[in-house]
């Protein structure tokens, strides 16, 4: 599938190019920036999934059993928020 998105590319490069990297150097790294980016992203979108859906059936359970305690926990949490991009803003 990525040969064939990168196969324009590939084609329209001139002789001296193809003289100066082997065919199946570039092949290779082609294929491995692929797998890196799917190492990179497949935990993130996983993780990502699961901090929603976490937060999503631990509030909902929060609220069927108490909804005034609920609202009093999760009051806070905007407040945490600031304070985490205000520290990485600072941080960076």
């Amino acid at each position: 599938m990525t040969f064939e998105r990168n196969l324009p590319a590939l084609s329209g490069t001139g002789f001296g190019f193809y003289k100066g990297n082997n065919t199946g150097d570039l092949m290779a790294r082609i294929t491995e920036d692929v797998s890196k980016v799917r190492m990179y992203l497949g935990p993130a979108v996983l993780y990502g999934i699961n901090l929603i859906s976490l937060f999503v059936m631990v509030i909902y359970s929060m609220f069927s059993v108490n909804v005034e305690l609920s609202l009093y926990s999760l009051a806070p949490l905007p407040d945490f928020v600031d304070l985490h991009l205000l520290y990485f803003q600072y941080h960076q």
